[in-house]
């Protein structure tokens, strides 16, 4: 995990980010930070009146879904992770070490129509191995970011950004909802795939 964000780091605008926002979804993950911005970023986005337990990770992961184990099966999908709220998917590719995936903040459902936010992405690396070859691709079609039909997996985007349309196989020839992340193919199929909800905890501290 740590050597994974550690290529993330530089991208990120710390010192945009608004300071509730920062106590309460970056500094959870302060060990994976360098000391000295983790300083540098606390000191200029302290407040007075906001207390923070340092100890508690304020949200927890919970796996909805494996294909390996519930089955290649979008109807599997649907019936494991429709209204369950935030998920991170992560892809392996057959036959690669590529790792493919995306992040949606809304709730997957099975309505046939597309879901608008400003914070949802997908990724990959080439080479899970390697953190060099980690690519984010955010959203620039913020009105139709995600895709909800219940004869597909999860889909971000209506074209083809990146979805799945069967158990196995998915496609991503298209860069029209969010950035490119210079995928060298326009279909792929996975070896397994992974539904992780995000959760919220109810308090913290």
């Amino acid at each position: 995990m740590e050597r994974t964000l550690h290529g993330f780091i530089p991208l990120v605008r710390f010192y945009h980010i608004p300071s509730d926002v920062f106590f309460y979804k970056v500094l959870p993950y302060r060990k994976l930070l360098p000391k000295q911005l983790v300083y540098e970023i606390t000191e200029y986005n302290m407040k007075d009146n906001l207390y923070y337990n340092f100890e508690n990770i304020p949200y927890n992961f919970n796996l909805l879904y494996r294909a390996s184990r519930e089955g290649m099966d979008t109807k599997q999908f649907r019936n494991n992770c429709n209204n369950k709220g935030a998920t991170i998917v992560i892809t392996q590719v057959k036959g690669t070490n590529q790792i493919i995936g995306g992040y949606n903040p809304l709730v997957w459902d099975s309505s046939n129509s597309t879901k608008a936010t400003t914070d949802s992405f997908i990724f990959s690396f080439a080479d899970k191995k390697d953190i060099n070859t980690a690519i984010i691709g955010r959203v620039k079609n913020t009105n139709s970011a995600i895709f909800c039909a219940g004869t597909l997996g999860p889909a971000f985007g209506p074209g083809a950004d990146l979805y799945c349309t069967s158990g196995k196989q998915w496609k991503c020839s298209s860069q029209n909802h969010y950035y490119s992340i210079n995928l060298p193919f326009r279909t792929f199929f996975a070896e397994d795939y992974e539904v992780f909800q995000v959760i919220k905890k109810q308090s913290i501290g």
